[in-house]
């Protein structure tokens, strides 16, 4: 029974001294992990890219496919079906991973949150999926604004990064 009670406290004297669960003293605007503070949840820090990866990408590599990347509000699944189904090449997708570890293309509702944060103009990519040939994109003027274009069609590219705490 000593040995248990023994094993138990240095379980939770290790849970405790690796768990920290403190959010990082930010706010929306502030320049954080190398992105732009978007959006901060309970759990997780969103950030945007301080620029835009591309003026004009495809959101595919060619390919007419369905990638199943449906998820409204995250937009690391999305990116990762996108890029699994898509493979090798230079769109969308790509282009944001290519920043490193955790970077994505942001779902329709993270960009929803990076225009309304941030002053973009123009219309840009999305990683919501509409169908085999078409994708979400969000338009400047309306934040809130989400349409599907042919996924051919040369549309902003901004990166997003969810930063876990």
């Amino acid at each position: 029974m000593k040995k248990i009670v023994i094993l138990f406290s240095m379980l939770v004297l290790l849970a405790s001294c690796c768990k920290d669960n403190d959010p990082p003293d930010v706010e929306i605007g502030d320049t954080y992990e190398g992105g732009i503070v978007c959006d901060i949840q309970p759990d997780y820090i969103l950030v945007a890219a301080p620029t835009d990866q591309s003026e004009g990408m495809k959101w595919d590599n060619g390919t007419v496919v369905v990638t199943d990347a449906k998820s409204r509000d995250d937009g690391y699944l999305n990116t990762n079906k996108i890029i699994d189904i898509q493979g090798t090449g230079t769109y969308a997708a790509t282009i944001c991973t290519a920043l490193g570890d955790g970077w994505y293309l942001p779902s329709e509702l993270e960009m929803d949150k990076i225009f309304s944060e941030l002053t973009l103009t123009g219309i840009y990519w999305t990683s919501t999926e509409y169908s085999d040939v078409r994708a979400k994109y969000s338009f400047h003027f309306d934040p809130s604004f989400v349409d599907a274009s042919y996924k051919s069609v040369l549309n902003k590219v901004r990166a997003a990064k969810r930063i876990y705490f």
